[in-house]
């Protein structure tokens, strides 16, 4: 929820209930920080995706957080989660 306007929302989800071994380098601390991937309920076609390409790390000692955007190819901003299909 954004604080300057609560009507902003984004839906995250853990991006390894997506996929198992899901990296976000080698520099993110998973004994301090928790990973989340901002979720899009309709991408217009009725599918709903996450982007993995770029998670949302908290820092659970400093109480900050930071989305940081991955330098690989291995992931993409349009995950497809379920298709309508």
């Amino acid at each position: 929820m954004s604080i300057e306007e609560p009507s902003i929302i984004f839906p995250l989800i853990s991006p390894f209930l997506i996929n198992n071994d899901y990296n976000a380098g080698k520099d993110v601390d998973l004994d301090k920080k928790v990973l989340f991937v901002v979720v899009t309920l309709n991408d217009g076609s009725g599918n709903i995706s996450a982007n993995m390409k770029a998670p949302v790390i908290l820092d659970s000692e400093l109480l900050l957080g930071e989305q940081k955007i991955l330098t690989t190819d291995k992931y993409d901003v349009n995950h497809i989660i379920n298709s309508k299909q």
